[in-house]
């Protein structure tokens, strides 16, 4: 591929770091990244799309853009940035990138950046969000709400350049409840782990009793 090519891959002595999504130089890949695209005419998001591939080795499946369309939340709440695996009704896996440029690093905490651990649960929460929304047509109408969380444990701290990748499992869902298992993991280790429950309900303003108002 000619793209593979153009943008120089790592050096093996830059590979090293305590759960860094991309240990070397992200600077340089942005640099490749713009002069490829500048010297090829091949679209940056493009470009960009497969240097993401290549440094994780994960497909994607669902972009940003797409995610922005089936989950209502937004920056600076938007807690995943990709989704790499989906079964339908069963399973699904998410990427979420950690920067140093998170609002929450400024206050949590100054000099020792950690992400705070209900951000990983809401993290999870939105992956495990995706996988619900997704099979409901009329999704722009609802939201799902926390009912509660299980067995939840926090092994490992994240910290800024580490990338989450969040495993979901769908235990049960019926017409407006669930439960969902879900695991964090960030370079093959598990950070975090929680059963998450659910309730499906309609948004403010667009359910039944609203129409009937409307009308009348």
């Amino acid at each position: 591929m000619v793209l593979a090519r153009k943008i120089r891959s790592p050096p093996s002595s830059r590979s090293e770091g305590r759960g860094r999504a991309i240990g070397y130089s992200l600077t340089e890949w942005v640099e490749s990244l713009v002069a490829f695209s500048a010297s090829a005419s091949v679209p940056a998001p493009e470009a960009c799309d497969w240097a993401l591939k290549l440094m994780t080795g994960a497909e994607t499946l669902y972009d940003v853009r797409e995610i922005l369309d089936v989950l209502p939340h937004r920056f600076p709440i938007l807690l995943v940035d990709r989704i790499v695996e989906f079964e339908e009704g069963k399973r699904i896996v998410g990427l979420k990138n950690v920067t140093i440029n998170e609002p929450f690093f400024q206050g949590h905490f100054p000099g020792v950046p950690i992400m705070p651990g209900v951000l990983i649960i809401e993290s999870m929460a939105q992956v495990g969000g995706f996988l619900v929304f997704k099979s409901i047509p009329d999704r722009k109408t609802k939201l799902v709400y926390f009912m509660g969380i299980e067995g939840c444990r926090f092994r490992k701290p994240v910290v800024p350049g580490d990338q989450i990748r969040i495993e979901m499992t769908v235990v049960r869902v019926k017409t407006r409840f669930g439960k969902l298992r879900g695991d964090a993991f960030v370079d093959g280790e598990r950070v975090a782990s929680a059963e998450i429950m659910f309730s499906l309900v309609d948004k403010p303003g667009s359910g039944p009793s609203s129409q009937e108002s409307d009308e009348s």
